[in-house]
């Protein structure tokens, strides 16, 4: 890539004054052709917005389905924790028909659940595929079950910092 100078740029309020307070000129089509061929040239020279990571940050961790390690949660019912820093955990879980979660309390934080696919019921409250729950902090989920099955994403507390039995779960 050959290096571009730009061309010398206004000061913000001095170009923000040009361009609101200035008439509309009308452009001849060469005129604009000119303007269009520029523009395009500069944007070309222009480094696409990188994707990659700067030197200091971790690297992108990226999971694709049928990939990670399911674990046994309960009967019908698996997790696979995805991440986990220390403060917040986010983990799939992939509930069988019939199968129920254990009865747990939000303790430690609130907790996000997203269905995934199928259908599930919390607490009465019937949820299917793109549905959204927050559990507050303080809260209780007692009778969490699916009928049909469905896959779940949950964001929680952290399993590296709760409490023993969590840690014990998270560990199954």
């Amino acid at each position: 890539m050959k290096n571009v100078k730009s061309p010398p740029t206004l000061p913000g309020a001095a170009l923000q004054a040009l361009l609101l307070g200035g008439a509309n000129v009308p452009l001849t089509p060469a005129r604009r052709a000119r303007m269009k061929k520029a523009l395009l040239a500069r944007a070309a020279a222009e480094p696409a917005p990188s994707t990659a990571r700067a030197a200091d940050a971790p690297p992108m961790r990226t999971l694709r389905a049928g990939e990670g390690h399911w674990r046994p949660l309960a009967p019908k019912v698996e997790m696979q924790i995805l991440f986990d820093d220390g403060v917040t955990t986010s983990w799939l879980a992939r509930v069988a028909p019939g199968g129920r979660l254990p009865a747990h309390e939000h303790a430690e934080g609130p907790e996000e659940c997203l269905v995934l696919s199928g259908t599930c019921d919390l607490d009465g409250v019937f949820l299917s595929a793109g549905d959204y729950q927050l559990a507050p902090r303080g809260s209780r989920h007692v009778n969490v079950h699916s009928v049909a099955g469905c896959v779940l994403f949950i964001r929680s507390p952290s399993f590296k910092a709760a409490r023993p039995a969590h840690r014990a779960v998270a560990r199954t």
